[in-house]
C-alpha cells in the first residue's frame, strides 16, 4: 500500500463524494429520528449543607465557638444516609414508582429492575464547595420536583431519627446515673446526720475554733476536754462525708440540667441540614442532548465511510498491480 498525502486523498474522496455524503446524511437523519423518539427528562436539584453536630448537642459548653455548618464527617454521614436502602425503598413505595415507571415490582426481577431504574435517575453527590447536591430526574418536571423535595425531607427525618435515638439513649443513661447518685446522696446524708449527732459536730468551720477558745479559758475542765476529744474523733469523718455530699450534689445538678436540655431537644424539631437551593420546578430538559448525538454519530459515520473508501481504493490498487 502506497503512502498518500492528504492532498493526494482529495481526488479519491471527491470521486466517492456521493457515497460519503449519503452515508453521513443518512446517519444524521436516522440518529435524529431515533433521538426524537426518546423522551425528555427533567432534573430537579436541591443543594444543602449539613448542620454542625454542635447545634444538636444539648449539653454544649457556652464557651465553645459556635460552628453552624458541619465538617467532612457530617457530609459523609448524610451521603451514607441518602444512599441507604431504606430511604430509597421508602421513596419507591410511598410514591408507587413501579406504576409510574411502568415496571411490575411484585416479582424479584421486577424489584431489581425498579431499584436500578430509580438509582439511575437519583443522584446524591458532594459539590466542589463541600455542599451536597441531591437531584432526581423524571419525564414529568413536577414529579421530578416532588420526588426531590420528598427525598430531602426523608433525609432530614432519617438524620433526626438517628439523633433522637442517640439523645434518648443518653437521657436514659443520665436518668439511671441520676437515680443512683440520688440514692447514694440519701445514704450519705443519713450517715452524716448520725455521725454529727454522735460526735456533736454541727459546723466544722466554726465549731473547732470555738472549742479551742473554750479550752484556753477552761484548760482544766473535764467536760471541755471530753467535747474536744469527741469532736476530734468525728471531724475527719464528717469532713469526708461533707465532701462526698457536695460532689454528689454537683453531679446531680449537672445531670438534672443535662436531662432538661435533652427533654427540650427531644420535644423540638431541629433540622440537620441547611438548604442553600431548594428543589425548583425544572423548565429545561437535562437529557437527551439530541444535537450532540446527531453531530457525534454523523462525524463518526463520515470518518468510517472515508476509511472504507480508502481501504477499497488500496485493495483495487493492489489487485491492478498484481494483474500487470
Amino acid at each position: 500500500m502506497e503512502d498518500k498525502s492528504l492532498i493526494q486523498l482529495i481526488p479519491i474522496f471527491w470521486k466517492r463524494k456521493g457515497l460519503i455524503l449519503a452515508a453521513t446524511i443518512g446517519a444524521a437523519i436516522l440518529t435524529s429520528v431515533v433521538m426524537l423518539l426518546q423522551p425528555n427528562y427533567y432534573r430537579s436539584s436541591a443543594i444543602f449543607y449539613p448542620a454542625s453536630s454542635m447545634l444538636l448537642e444539648p449539653g454544649m459548653d457556652n464557651n465553645q465557638t459556635m460552628e453552624y455548618y458541619g465538617d467532612d464527617k457530617d457530609v459523609d454521614r448524610l451521603l451514607s444516609m441518602a444512599k441507604s436502602s431504606d430511604l430509597i425503598n421508602g421513596m419507591i413505595e410511598e410514591y408507587k414508582l413501579g406504576g409510574h415507571y411502568d415496571i411490575d415490582g411484585s416479582t424479584t426481577k421486577g424489584k431489581i429492575k425498579l431499584l436500578k431504574k430509580f438509582k439511575k435517575l437519583y443522584r446524591i453527590q458532594k459539590t466542589e464547595f463541600d455542599a451536597i447536591d441531591l437531584s432526581i430526574e423524571d419525564q414529568d418536571p413536577a414529579m421530578a420536583q416532588t420526588l426531590t423535595q420528598a427525598a430531602l425531607s426523608k433525609l432530614n427525618e432519617k438524620a433526626n431519627d438517628v439523633i433522637r435515638k442517640s439523645q434518648t439513649k443518653m437521657k436514659a443513661e443520665l436518668m439511671a446515673s441520676f437515680t443512683a447518685n440520688n440514692q447514694k446522696l440519701q445514704s450519705i446524708s443519713d450517715s452524716l446526720q448520725i455521725v454529727r449527732k454522735k460526735h456533736g459536730i454541727y459546723d466544722t468551720e466554726t465549731q473547732g475554733e470555738a472549742l479551742t477558745n473554750l479550752e484556753i479559758k477552761s484548760p482544766t475542765s473535764k467536760a471541755v476536754r471530753d467535747k474536744i476529744s469527741n469532736y476530734n474523733a468525728g471531724v475527719s469523718i464528717v469532713t469526708n462525708l461533707e465532701s462526698i455530699q457536695e460532689e454528689l450534689n454537683t453531679d446531680l445538678a449537672k445531670s438534672s440540667t443535662q436531662i432538661q436540655k435533652l427533654e427540650s431537644s427531644l420535644k423540638a424539631s431541629p433540622t440537620t441540614i441547611h438548604v442553600i437551593e431548594s428543589a425548583s420546578l425544572p423548565i429545561e430538559k437535562s437529557r437527551p442532548r439530541r444535537s450532540l448525538y446527531v453531530i457525534g454519530i454523523s462525524l463518526l459515520t463520515l470518518l468510517m465511510t472515508m476509511t472504507l473508501v480508502l481501504m477499497k481504493e488500496n485493495i483495487s490498487s493492489v489487485l491492478s498491480t498484481d494483474q500487470k
